[in-house]
């Protein structure tokens, strides 16, 4: 005999996977965002170390410390930080 599952069941299952889904469409639009953001600073630090002059030494350091900065605060709203 096949058991009758009750409707209140069948509609708490569906809200779950709804909600499931929302929050996957999210955290890939959220990923995307670090990994552009990622190639970026990548690209930017690939700029900086080629012109390699003194001059921008503060510069740099300041350009890390901010870039470390966003970082953990992508992945903090993310959720994927400690």
């Amino acid at each position: 005999m096949i058991p009758i599952i009750p409707t209140l069941q069948v509609t708490e299952g569906k809200a779950k996977i709804e909600k499931a889904m929302k929050l996957m469409k999210k955290l890939r639009k959220e990923q995307t965002a670090v990994q552009d953001f990622i190639a970026r600073s990548n690209s930017e630090l690939d700029i900086r170390e080629r012109a390699q002059s003194p001059e921008h030494r503060h510069k740099d350091l300041t350009f890390a410390k901010v870039a470390r900065l966003l970082f953990k605060l992508c992945t903090v709203q993310c959720g994927l930080g400690p």
